[in-house]
C-alpha cells in the first residue's frame, strides 16, 4: 500500500504541474509581495512626510494655513475614525485642500496597508477618513495635502493600538 502512496502522490503533483498549477502556489504570494512593494514605493519615498505633534495641537502647513487631527476615540482594534480640521490664521475652518490619508504598520509595511484613501468632506467641512485597524502595535497614518493635483504638504501620524 506505501508503494502506492507514493506513486498516487508523484501522480498528482505531476498532473498539478503540467497543468502549471503547483508552481502558482510559491510564484503567487511572492510576486503579490513585489506589486505591493512597487505600489507604495516609488511616489512616497521621493515625499518626506513630516512627522506630527499629538491630536490637537496646531500642525502650520504654511504661513497662512494650520490644521489639527484627533480621533473619535482612542485608536482600538476595529474601525476608528481620524478627523482633520483646517484653520486660516485667523481660526476660521476651512476647507481647501482634498486630503488622501494612507495607513499600515511600519514593523510590517505592505502587509496591512490601507492603500490611498481619499478623506470624506463633512458639512461642517471636517475632513473624515475611518481606519481599520486589524491587529495590535504600531500604526502609521500618512497624510497628503492636495490643492488640485499638486501635492502641498506630507505628514505622518504615528499611533499605538
Amino acid at each position: 500500500m506505501r508503494k502506492k502512496r507514493s506513486w498516487l502522490s508523484w501522480a498528482i503533483l505531476g498532473i498539478l504541474m503540467g497543468w502549471g498549477l503547483a508552481g502558482n502556489f510559491i510564484v503567487l504570494p511572492v510576486q503579490a509581495a513585489q506589486e505591493r512593494t512597487v505600489q507604495t514605493g516609488s511616489a512616497e519615498k521621493a515625499a518626506v512626510f513630516k512627522p506630527l505633534p499629538g491630536p490637537k495641537k496646531k500642525c502650520w502647513i504654511d504661513d497662512t494655513v494650520y490644521f489639527t487631527y484627533e480621533f473619535n476615540e482612542k485608536p482600538k482594534m476595529g474601525m476608528v475614525i481620524l478627523k482633520v480640521q483646517i484653520f486660516s490664521k485667523k481660526g476660521d475652518k476651512i476647507a481647501p485642500f482634498l486630503i488622501k490619508g494612507r495607513s499600515d504598520m511600519p514593523s510590517m509595511r505592505g502587509a496591512h496597508d490601507s492603500g490611498d484613501q481619499d478623506f470624506k468632506l463633512s458639512r461642517r467641512n471636517d475632513y473624515l477618513l475611518p481606519l481599520n485597524i486589524v491587529m495590535p502595535g504600531d500604526w502609521e497614518v500618512r497624510l497628503t495635502f492636495l490643492k488640485g493635483e499638486t501635492p502641498v504638504f506630507h505628514a505622518s501620524l504615528a499611533f499605538h493600538v
